[in-house]
């Protein structure tokens, strides 16, 4: 039984496809970001307001305060996804420079299998 291989057009374009998914999942990872640093800023901002100058009960501002930390951890998980996915996009668009190269080129430039 022969192993499934793709043709260099085939995998160009699979690589092309699978660049421009990850790009899009950095979009939404952005804005996911963006949005819960905002998030994060008022919930901050409404737990100071509500221990400085408006009396409330504790558990209030203890929930301000989670909501807060909250935020804050989406906003660093969704950080550091950012920064994986950029360099998965990295790698993905050298490796395709690299089969196009070869596909133009007709000499090998990476490992033979």
């Amino acid at each position: 039984m022969e192993p499934f291989t793709l043709t260099l057009t085939e995998l160009i374009q699979e690589l092309t496809d699978d660049i421009r998914q990850q790009e899009d999942q950095l979009r939404t990872l952005a804005n996911r970001f963006r949005a819960s640093k905002v998030a994060a800023g008022i919930a901050l901002f409404l737990c100071l307001y509500s221990m400085t100058l408006k009396p409330t009960a504790p558990f209030i501002n203890y929930l301000w305060l989670t909501l807060a930390i909250g935020a804050m951890l989406v906003a660093l998980v969704s950080h550091k996804r950012c920064e994986l996915l950029k360099a998965l996009i990295a790698q993905n668009r050298w490796f395709r420079s690299i089969v196009v190269e070869e596909a133009y080129t007709g000499k090998v430039i990476g490992p033979e299998l």
